[in-house]
């Protein structure tokens, strides 16, 4: 699974740094990515971490504390 995560190069979890970054500059790295095979956190200048997806779980702590307390 890490395989096909690493095969896109950080851009999976890049809606992450949609609040950093102008669309259209992220669209722009998008296009360095495809192009080069660098990973985005190397074309943006940012830590890996950001673009790692084991490291990123977006909503998922809040949508679960919310569906918990449904029950």
């Amino acid at each position: 699974m890490r395989a096909g995560l690493d095969l896109t190069g950080g851009l999976i979890v890049s809606e992450r740094l949609r609040a950093r970054f102008p669309r259209e500059h992220l669209a722009r790295a998008a296009e360095e990515v495809r192009a080069t095979g660098t990973p985005l956190a190397g074309v943006l200048g940012v830590p890996p971490g950001l673009t790692d997806p084991a490291r990123y779980t977006g909503a998922a702590a809040r949508l679960t504390d919310r569906a918990l307390e449904r029950r």
